[in-house]
């Protein structure tokens, strides 16, 4: 299990505890939240389970995880549009509504871990693109708060990440302060209308 806690009296800041090691990372511009909604900047507050590797296979080996695998290509983005009936999951670029290019020149998503969040079911506006991901060292030259997902210097965290088998069955990580509550908040109710797509179809997209 990975543990993401915020970084005390740095709000962007967290803490991600893999193993016996912690490691430093960014989290979202405005800290973690219970309320996530698209466009906030915000990490949420829950437990996740990991769904699937993407890497850049043109940078690095392929990571060595129990997860499904696979490498980035030049046109591979994600929807953040929230009205679109493809708002967080995989698409092909080139791609009109609003989306992110997963190909980034800046080594941010040198490699990406694929979280739930929002997955089943997906409900527009509630948040999109939330990931673990590597960043590579042009981006952790320049690294700051992230739009929401959590990221970690890949000097520090490619060892980690490689030597730990993941199941997409198990909880993945969860942010978020120490709660007198034994268990995180899941994912609490968001009003929007309901979009279908699950893990498994998702995992399936992304890695064929």
């Amino acid at each position: 299990m990975l543990v993401l806690r915020r970084r005390p009296g740095r709000p962007a800041e967290g803490l991600l505890a893999v193993g016996d090691s912690v490691l430093p990372c960014a989290i979202g511009r405005s800290g973690i939240t219970v309320r996530k909604h698209e466009g906030d900047g915000a990490t949420p507050r829950a437990r996740l389970r990991l769904i699937a590797v993407l890497w850049r296979g043109d940078r690095l080996a392929r990571p060595r995880t129990a997860l499904p695998a696979r490498a980035i290509r030049a046109t591979d983005g994600w929807c953040d549009a929230p009205r679109h009936g493809r708002y967080n999951r995989f698409v092909r670029t080139p791609f009109a509504p609003s989306h992110e290019d997963l190909s980034r020149a800046d080594g941010l998503y040198d490699v990406v871990v694929v979280l739930d969040w929002n997955i089943r079911p997906r409900i527009d506006r509630a948040g999109s693109a939330i990931f673990l991901h590597v960043a590579g060292r042009k981006a952790e030259e320049g690294r700051g708060p992230e739009a929401g997902a959590a990221g970690s210097p890949r000097r520090r965290a490619a060892s980690p990440f490689r030597a730990r088998p993941s199941s997409a069955s198990s909880p993945g990580c969860h942010g978020g302060p120490r709660s007198s509550s034994p268990d995180p908040v899941r994912h609490p109710r968001r009003r929007g209308r309901r979009l279908r797509l699950g893990s498994a179809e998702l995992r399936h997209e992304m890695i064929d």
